[in-house]
């Protein structure tokens, strides 16, 4: 059973976000003021940290449930896709659907942008490696024909 915080996250980069944002909400629970710093870093992830909030509010024990969620989104599986060009952010969506559906809940998705693909993809996931991209078709391409 995953909390419904790690359902929404799709990338790494999210993940990320929701550390900081139980640090955040972790280094406010007793206190009473909260200063400029700690306030800025709040508003950045303001809705990350407001759907964390709403599931903490029903936590009876809040440290340990703090403690729960940053085990359960250290833990996340990663699959690492390269691409050539930076993807929209519904292409993003899209692909991280199909992970959380296909893959499971657990998984994010790790971007990386690589303009010598060319075009393609690579993937990386759980010690496997697949190479789409289009400079490798055309490298092998040449291989074959360049003799």
């Amino acid at each position: 059973m995953y909390s419904e915080i790690v359902k929404t996250i799709v990338t790494w980069a999210e993940v990320s976000d929701a550390l900081e944002a139980l640090d955040a909400i972790e280094a406010i629970l007793y206190k009473t003021r909260v200063d400029d710093q700690q306030s800025n870093g709040i508003a950045a992830k303001y809705k990350l940290v407001k759907e964390l909030q709403s599931e903490l509010a029903d936590q009876a024990d809040k440290v340990d449930w703090i403690r729960l969620r940053r085990e359960e989104l250290k833990n996340m599986r990663v699959v690492r896709l390269t691409t050539a060009i930076e993807l929209a952010s519904d292409v993003v969506d899209r692909a991280g659907s199909w992970v959380k559906q296909n893959i499971g809940l657990d998984t994010v998705i790790d971007w990386v942008v690589d303009a010598r693909l060319l075009g393609g993809c690579k993937v990386t996931f759980e010690g496997k490696f697949t190479d789409q991209s289009l400079a490798t078709r055309l490298d092998e391409y040449w291989e074959k024909y360049d003799r």
